[in-house]
């Protein structure tokens, strides 16, 4: 009884390898010459729609499998990124990408386009100070940075 067990097991374990050695996996690599605006990425995240988001310190890339749009701060356009320096991303339950940088974090709408500013601390002057390095969706839908 034992033999068999340790056959079954040991098929079992060649079946394993032999499924584990078919998975090939092929990465692409994206830099300056595809379009990405900086080769120094921060953090990289892929959203619900597939869309692939590189932060950088020079903007915000989205990669859709083909082409990178990037997203920069515009002083003359309110709904445009807080900050070209961006370093971290991550999505809610609604479906809102969220973004966090220098001094604020952006909260993305794929509808319209359009980042909306939310201040870390309202009642501070200093929010310009201050640097988000990670976000984060808890399982009630709250984003902590």
């Amino acid at each position: 009884m034992k033999k068999n067990i340790h056959y079954v097991v040991f098929i079992y374990l060649l079946m394993l390898i032999d499924t584990l050695a078919q998975n090939k996996i092929d990465f692409q690599t994206i830099s300056i010459p595809e379009g990405l605006s900086s080769p120094n990425a921060t953090c990289v995240y892929q959203d619900r729609f597939g869309y692939i988001w590189i932060s950088t310190e020079d903007g915000l890339n989205r990669y859709d499998g083909s082409k990178i749009k990037i997203f920069r701060n515009d002083p003359d356009d309110p709904n445009s990124l807080y900050s070209n320096s961006v370093s971290a991303i991550t999505e809610d339950h609604e479906g809102y990408l969220w973004i966090g940088g220098i001094g604020i974090v952006n909260k993305y709408n794929y509808a319209t386009q359009n980042f909306e500013k939310i201040l870390m601390d309202p009642t501070s002057s200093r929010d310009k100070d201050n640097l988000v390095i990670s976000l984060i969706t808890d399982s009630h839908g709250r984003i902590w940075a």
